[in-house]
């Protein structure tokens, strides 16, 4: 049997055809692998109980903190947070927000928030005024670290505990209002270079050697404390007491 030169282009259309065919049927179900690697996926995104749809996630997920089944997590008004099972307060965990002057909440969805968490402002670069409001008891380790913009940091009366460097690093800190209710003053502020004044509380009743460790251009103390007149004395600084100033009137300092 012969074949014209149509015949043969012919058959060699066809058997290409056949071989496509069987190719598709018995390729890998790239589908498939898709779907699994999607679950893979799927499997390490951390989950979280409230998901607020103004945060936008994907420029935060290097501050979201690892997921612990044993912790309440959420996302609000610009912050990450846990709540706290025994008593519903909350631990405030990082600040994702992009504000100059930033208010802290006293409440989040009806919760107070009591906790400064570790490192909730470390590394910001945007912030140069933060106002603690009344309700804070405590303010972690490093909370207030790095913050390269920071120039003041206002703190309402209630805080109890100020850890070990938590406000440290920051190049453009200028003034430290520490709260009344505080009785220890520990090393919870170093190598803030620019930093000038310092609020003693009344309450205060221990000022550690190394509180102000790295502080180079720290100048003066206030308050109405012996304690804080004494410390200053010892570092040979300024100290302006403000109960004289009540009493005789405003000075400039």
């Amino acid at each position: 049997m012969k074949f014209n030169k149509f015949d043969k282009i012919l058959l060699i259309m066809c058997l290409a055809y056949t071989i496509i065919l069987w190719w598709n049927y018995n390729k890998p179900n790239q589908k498939l692998d898709s779907i699994k690697m999607e679950s893979k996926l799927m499997v390490q995104i951390p989950k979280f109980r409230y998901l607020s749809e103004s945060v936008n996630t994907s420029s935060v997920k290097e501050k979201i903190a690892p997921f612990s089944e044993n912790n309440n997590i959420a996302l609000s008004q610009n912050y990450q947070y846990e709540i706290y099972s025994e008593d519903g307060t909350i631990r405030l965990l990082s600040y994702i927000g992009d504000e100059s002057i930033v208010f802290v909440p006293e409440t989040i969805n009806g919760r107070t928030v009591c906790i400064i968490g570790e490192k909730c402002f470390y590394n910001n670069n945007y912030i140069e005024q933060v106002i603690l409001p009344v309700g804070i008891t405590v303010i972690e380790r490093e909370a207030f670290s790095l913050c390269t913009k920071l120039e003041y940091i206002i703190m309402e009366e209630g805080i109890e505990d100020i850890k070990f460097n938590a406000v440290s690093d920051c190049p453009n800190l200028k003034e430290l209002h520490l709260p009344e209710g505080l009785t220890r003053i520990e090393n919870i502020c170093t190598n803030c270079q620019r930093l000038e004044k310092v609020y003693i509380p009344q309450s205060a009743e221990y000022i550690s050697e190394e509180a102000f460790t790295g502080c180079t251009n720290l100048k003066l103390f206030y308050g109405s404390t012996q304690y804080a007149q004494i410390y200053a004395q010892q570092k040979d600084k300024a100290y302006v007491d403000l109960n004289r100033i009540q009493k005789e009137g405003n000075v400039v300092w």
